[in-house]
């Protein structure tokens, strides 16, 4: 085993989904550090730091020669894995980046002056993902698909708990928000708070309760303002005492499909393309018109039979439950080179 340390590194809550997992995964057997920045460090407070006082850190790793690999996590309106990934460039470091989402993808590592900066290597979810990567620009010759390691535990739950997931109340809507207005604007033709907005009325109209799951980069204002509706804790444990899930394009929607919980993508007036990846896989059926909503939401609340196990339908061989090893020993392998 080598003496030399492997850094990983996260900022967004989407990148420490997957990393994470690869942490608690490879610490078994070599020598690692973790480093969670910005949002990440508020979801994990024993491994938060602040970005200054890690950059500064990883040049004395890199000076003394202590540290073979980083692993990163990807964000948005923060260049600072990217210039953590810059510095082990120049000292011959190995770099690896695993995304999170199917979306965004030669905008993640765009510098702040524009530049861009890759990894030595990407690893992706699936053939979907490496499609659109490739099409998007990113180097067809730096990606791995090896699966998402975000997902590895709702797959375990659901082989285990498959019969006790659900609740027959049919009164509890939970609404998975994100930060849409911060990231996209108006070029969605919609944000977080229409479709709230939309969500409170219906549900008002049909006398069911409604909670909100608010996003760690949600606008603070916005929080504030519909903080009366808020509800903290587990993902697992929110997704599974709610009778029906509403969100965006949030990855949370695909956990939620994972769980067999009836899920709705509602995307109103929606421009340009959908970036829902259950929309995508055909996991979900998306609405785009707010017209149709209420009758949506009536029917998948109390329709007992409206619910099916989609992933039996589909051929998501990477959806094994199996990406954190495979990754972990990907990872191992770069180490030995």
């Amino acid at each position: 085993m080598s003496s030399k340390k492997a850094i990983l590194l996260t900022h967004d809550p989407g990148g420490y989904s997957v990393v994470y997992p690869i942490f608690q995964e490879i610490s078994k057997d070599r020598a690692v550090e973790m480093f969670c920045l910005g949002p990440s460090g508020f979801l994990n407070p024993l491994l938060c730091n602040e970005e200054n006082s890690f950059l500064s850190e990883l040049q004395i790793y890199l000076e003394d020669e202590t540290i073979e690999l980083l692993v990163t996590g990807t964000s948005w309106g923060t260049d600072v894995e990217l210039r953590a990934i810059k510095m082990c460039e120049q000292f011959g470091v190995t770099t690896v980046s695993i995304l999170d989402y199917w979306s965004g993808y030669v905008s993640r590592f765009r510098m702040q002056d524009g530049s861009i900066i890759y990894p030595d290597f990407l690893i992706v979810m699936d053939d979907l993902a490496y499609q659109e990567a490739k099409q998007d620009g990113v180097p067809e010759s730096i990606m791995k698909v090896l699966g998402h390691p975000g997902l590895d535990y709702y797959i375990s739950l659901r082989k285990l708990n498959d019969s006790k997931i659900g609740h027959p109340s049919k009164s509890n809507v939970l609404f998975l928000s994100q930060p849409i207005q911060t990231v996209y604007d108006s070029s969605l033709g919609f944000d977080e708070e229409i479709v709230l907005n939309d969500c409170i009325r219906i549900t008002q109209e049909m006398n069911v309760n409604l909670h909100v799951k608010f996003h760690p980069k949600d606008r603070h204002e916005f929080i504030e303002k519909y903080s009366y509706l808020s509800v903290n804790g587990d993902m697992i444990d929110l997704l599974t005492n709610h009778d029906l899930v509403i969100g965006m394009s949030t990855v949370s929607l695909l956990h939620a499909v994972i769980l067999n919980l009836p899920t709705i993508s509602y995307q109103p007036n929606l421009k340009g393309q959908d970036l829902c990846i259950t929309n995508k896989l055909g996991l979900t059926d998306p609405i785009y018109i707010t017209d149709n909503f209420n009758e949506v939401l009536f029917n998948y609340l109390y329709n007992p039979n409206i619910v099916e196990n989609v992933l039996e339908s589909k051929n998501l061989i990477w959806l094994d439950g199996m990406s954190t090893i495979r990754i972990a020993r990907y990872l191992k392998g770069l180490s030995e080179r």
